[in-house]
């Protein structure tokens, strides 16, 4: 049986080290997609204001971020999408 100190380590570092990499990188790979994500709502929000504006913007940055979720997953060999919790 495990401890419950190992039960927790193994809570923060398991998908980690499913998709190769430590906590602390996986951290940081999640917090750069959230960045890029919550600039994709603002220019989304901005769009949706003044329609004139930032015709492509968003879309152009979402595929980025689709092309690097891509990426990492070739790279890793673990599909974001079918390896999580299903979220």
């Amino acid at each position: 049986m495990k401890s419950l100190k190992d039960t927790c380590i193994s809570a923060f570092t398991e998908h980690p080290r499913q998709a190769g990499e430590s906590y602390w990188q996986h951290l940081q790979f999640t917090m750069g997609m959230a960045g890029r994500l919550g600039a994709c709502c603002v220019l989304l929000i901005v769009h949706g204001l003044f329609p004139f504006t930032l015709t492509h913007a968003a879309s152009t940055r979402m595929k980025t971020c689709q092309r690097i979720l891509a990426d990492r997953s070739a790279r890793t060999g673990f599909d974001e999408i079918s390896g999580g919790i299903g979220i």
